[in-house]
């Protein structure tokens, strides 16, 4: 959920997914951990996300965020025109 200072009473969800989707085990002990994260991404974090497509698109205005799936996956969300929108960093 990401709650904007203009509407606080109003969250946007941006994903929704059980909990136990992102339960891993960290070790041989069989200990479950979560592995699920959001961040803020700065505009070169995502940039540098995007380092490996051959055509970059323009440098964001404001930070991001990034929806993360600890040591597996990154989506990054950002806000514009009153829509979140998934950035792509693969071409």
């Amino acid at each position: 959920m990401v709650f904007f200072e203009s509407s606080p009473k109003e969250p946007n969800v941006l994903v929704t997914e059980p909990e136990t989707a992102r339960m891993e085990t960290h070790d041989r002990s069989g200990v479950l951990g979560f592995a699920w994260g959001i961040d803020p991404a700065s505009p070169r974090r995502v940039r540098e996300a995007q380092l490996e497509m051959k055509h970059h698109p323009l440098l964001l205005d404001h930070d991001a965020l990034a929806d993360v799936f600890v040591e597996k996956s990154t989506v990054y969300h950002f806000f514009t025109k009153n829509a979140w929108k998934t950035i792509d960093t693969t071409d």
